[in-house]
């Protein structure tokens, strides 16, 4: 199986986006504190594609270019969402509590026990679990998903969280 990548440059850093013939399957932030050139998250993207697809070539494209520039657009607030054809490397579980996630509103959050009851999970740190796991924050706005008294965590980094609710509106503590 071939894994495409592009990797982009943002006002806020340069991220990569990756691809497998059947839809984007990872997206990976830069370092928040950092001037790296490539995204630090680039390898944890990496290590989670392999864990479910195995084996992987990896090939650089320009064919993501239409996607990487709705991600540019919705970082400045141009956009309110994001559409392209997904295919999110998961379990079945996760898969489901990240469809759950899609359905929350630009500019509205929920927390995780709520997210729980939505999908029939009586563990919300499962749940918990299944979001950082998520491989495509942006496209499944995971960043949504509070705690009861805070921000809860986001696997991109505290600092990206509060900076996706502030650019919807949302400043949480």
């Amino acid at each position: 199986m071939i894994v495409y990548y592009k990797i982009f440059l943002t006002h806020l850093g340069e991220f990569c986006l990756f691809s497998t013939e059947d839809g984007i399957c990872a997206l990976s932030f830069p370092d928040f504190d950092s001037k790296r050139l490539i995204p630090i998250s680039k390898m944890y993207c990496l290590n989670h594609i392999r864990r479910h697809l195995g084996k992987f070539s990896l090939k650089e494209t320009d064919n993501l270019g239409p996607i990487t520039a709705q991600i540019s657009a919705y970082l400045r607030g141009k956009r309110r969402s994001l559409s392209a054809a997904l295919n999110p490397i998961g379990t079945p579980f996760q898969k489901v509590v990240w469809q759950a996630i899609r359905k929350i509103p630009y500019g509205e959050t929920i927390s995780y026990k709520r997210l729980a009851m939505m999908v029939n999970c009586r563990g919300y740190r499962a749940v918990a679990k299944a979001c950082s796991a998520n491989p495509l924050p942006l496209f499944i706005p995971c960043h949504r998903v509070i705690g009861e008294r805070g921000l809860g965590g986001f696997s991109p980094g505290l600092k990206w969280k509060s900076l996706l609710l502030k650019l919807e509106d949302k400043d949480i503590r």
